[in-house]
């Protein structure tokens, strides 16, 4: 167990890599601190420059003070270098009404990116047992767990950055998933509809027409019946890319 001195030193340390302002430590040379600020600042705006290199794209101007910013200010709570970038969305979210304002896209742009490292670092996860037939709309299924869907307000999942400021606001869905094979980070832009569906199948132990005609009665589809069909291409297609398997 650590000191409380030794407490008090690494904490007097932290303080003054983040905000620059001189203190004294003692046993420290006072000319040899600003190199430990500099590489601690190094260390944290390469991980932020690595997690969002699709948002420095679309912040063209202020993307370095909102680092500065957030470096100087915030106490990171995550002990590994790679998960301190997600602690960017909170900062942002609550700290720079500003600069949304001028970037509305901001924040899903940032989560969106997240995701794409979360799923690419986040450990394996088992497979559920699960059949080899393709389910049909009368199966039970269940679906790959590395495998997230992220609900925007902004198509950033599918839009180039320098033409997200003329971006509308809606209503929009991503589907992310790690292939097994590869370990790489796919997406797939699907509708609301998919989203409530695969909601609602991975927390209910329903059938797919089930989960399709409760996502349907949700969104004011059921008089709809091109939804079903609909829905069996989208099973499809998902089973084709291992993402749902039809139950035991």
């Amino acid at each position: 167990m650590l000191r409380k001195s030794t407490i008090e030193a690494q904490s007097a340390l932290s303080t003054y890599c983040r905000n620059g302002i001189e203190t004294e430590l003692e046993g420290a040379k006072l000319d040899r601190l600003p190199h430990y600020r500099r590489l601690v600042y190094n260390v944290v705006v390469n991980a932020l420059n690595t997690a969002y290199p699709i948002t420095q794209k679309y912040v063209t101007e202020g993307w370095e003070d909102l680092q500065h910013r957030f470096f100087s200010s915030h106490y990171c709570q995550h002990p590994q270098i790679w998960r301190m970038p997600e602690e960017l969305i909170a900062y942002v979210a609550e700290n720079e009404a500003e600069l949304i304002a001028k970037y509305p896209a901001l924040i899903d742009l940032l989560r969106f990116e997240w995701q794409e490292v979360f799923l690419f670092m986040m450990p394996d996860l088992e497979l559920p047992k699960h059949g080899d037939a393709a389910p049909n709309l009368g199966d039970k299924v269940v679906l790959e767990p590395e495998m997230q869907l992220l609900i925007l307000t902004y198509p950033v999942h599918k839009t180039h950055p320098s033409k997200l400021i003329d971006a509308q606001p809606g209503q929009y869905a991503s589907l992310a998933w790690r292939e097994r094979e590869t370990g790489k980070v796919q997406f797939m832009d699907i509708s609301i509809f998919y989203a409530l569906f695969l909601e609602v199948i991975s927390s209910e132990e329903l059938s797919v027409q089930q989960a399709g005609a409760k996502a349907a009665l949700h969104l004011g589809l059921s008089n709809d019946e091109s939804w079903s069909s609909n829905l069996q291409h989208f099973v499809n297609k998902l089973q084709e890319k291992r993402l749902i398997f039809k139950s035991e």
